[in-house]
């Protein structure tokens, strides 16, 4: 099992040029940003195009970043804005206003609810095996579970 290491712990090892630290963060939060773009129904090469651009974005911000504990909660807002960006640029999203107001602006709560959510998912990929089995048995579903099931 690999071993995890803190948002500010990558940040601070990328810019010491650490590509294995750039590379944990794409894998950590590459699917949080893709599924953003995808929310606002962008086909799939423009959602490409948002995640390429976010990445290159935090890529270029990285030493100005304020504060590197809420990693997730910068890539969360940076890609709502450019999901606005690509999708205004292209004829294809005539609709695309209507899917902002239907999205909304990143709230803040939203944005720690969703940071929470990605690190409990990570810090169940780590477990693994049985214990990971146990506490989605446990807490994943809105029934207790009988002892049985556990």
């Amino acid at each position: 099992m690999a071993k995890h290491r803190s948002d500010p712990a990558l940040v601070r090892a990328c810019l010491r040029g650490e590509q294995a630290a750039w590379d944990a963060i794409v894998d950590q939060y590459g699917r949080l940003v893709y599924s953003i773009a995808r929310r606002y129904g962008l086909v799939d090469a423009d959602a490409d195009d948002v995640f390429q651009n976010v990445f290159l974005l935090l890529h270029r911000t990285l030493e100005r970043l304020r504060d590197q504990t809420r990693l997730s909660a910068w890539l969360i807002t940076t890609t709502h804005r450019e999901c606005w960006r690509v999708g205004k640029k292209s004829d294809r999203y005539p609709e695309l206003d209507e899917r902002i107001a239907d999205v909304g602006t990143p709230d803040p709560v939203d944005a720690d609810r969703w940071e929470r959510q990605h690190l409990v998912r990570e810090g169940l990929d780590q477990l693994g095996g049985r214990c990971r089995d146990l506490l989605l048995a446990l807490f994943q579903g809105g029934e207790t579970p009988s002892y049985d099931h556990v």
